[in-house]
């Protein structure tokens, strides 16, 4: 599947194509490559030096066939506070291992506040803008699916230290004991600064499988991905929470499988 974003003015050559776009304020669009109007699409990227990104989509029985599944948001809502200045940071996280630079080392160690409370459907797992490896959910939903699997949560609070009654963060606060098998040649850099290693995001077939066995219900990778001054950890959860979520509707992420783990038989 390619993810087309370009600007707002060639939308009426987009939707002359058939395709829905997502958003006002620019063009976004999807098209798989198998798609008879792929080709005049890729045409067009090409013209417009639009961004392409690119993702491999997965059926729910592929899905479920997996040991491990990494979470990828799809829904984006409300900013952290206080946010001018980001200083919402020095409140939420450890910046002791920040580094600046490159945006690896934060922890967290403190509910988020919010400016408002995301007008989402109650099933729907997403991220407030700014984040990228924290799930936050209505409170109904984590009690459902995620609190029987041991998962815990944080509140989470509105900007005058009022906790919402009905919304939590996902409290993810395992790594993975074990590093992803990352091929050698997937691209990456290493920090000037703090020597940290950050992967360019996945985009597509199975995402990376552990090394090691991993039996936590939801884990961070060992590993920093990102670009820029961004960075952050995957979250990856096993199979039964997978079921669960899918189970009970959750949408609002994106459902990617990790390759099988090879296995030595002795």
């Amino acid at each position: 599947m390619h993810v087309i974003s370009t600007s707002k003015d060639n939308r009426p050559a987009v939707e002359a194509l058939g395709f829905e776009v997502k958003t006002e304020i620019f063009t976004l669009f999807e098209v798989a490559e198998d798609d008879e109007r792929w080709p005049e699409v890729a045409r067009l990227v090409k013209e417009w030096k639009a961004q392409d990104i690119q993702r491999t989509d997965f059926a729910h029985e592929e899905v479920l066939a997996a040991e491990h599944v990494c979470l990828v948001q799809e829904a984006k809502a409300s900013f952290p506070q206080p946010k001018n200045n980001f200083e919402y940071r020095r409140i939420v996280y450890d910046l002791s291992g920040y580094c600046q630079a490159c945006g690896a080392g934060m922890r967290q160690i403190a509910p988020f506040r919010v400016d408002r409370r995301p007008r989402w459907g109650p099933s729907v797992l997403g991220q407030i803008h700014w984040t990228d490896d924290e799930f936050f959910c209505a409170k109904k939903l984590w009690g459902r699916v995620f609190e029987p699997l041991g998962v815990g949560c944080w509140p989470v609070f509105r900007k005058q230290d009022i906790a919402l009654a009905d919304f939590v963060q996902l409290r993810i606060e395992q790594t993975s004991a074990s590093p992803l098998r990352i091929p050698e040649n997937a691209p990456a850099s290493r920090c000037p600064h703090c020597r940290a290693v950050k992967l360019q995001p996945w985009r597509r077939g199975h995402f990376p499988p552990f090394a090691e066995p991993v039996s936590a219900p939801v884990v961070r990778s060992r590993e920093w991905f990102g670009s820029g001054y961004a960075a952050f950890k995957a979250v990856i959860v096993a199979r039964e929470v997978a079921a669960a979520m899918l189970e009970h509707g959750v949408y609002g992420v994106r459902y990617w499988p990790l390759r099988p783990m090879l296995r030595v038989i002795t």
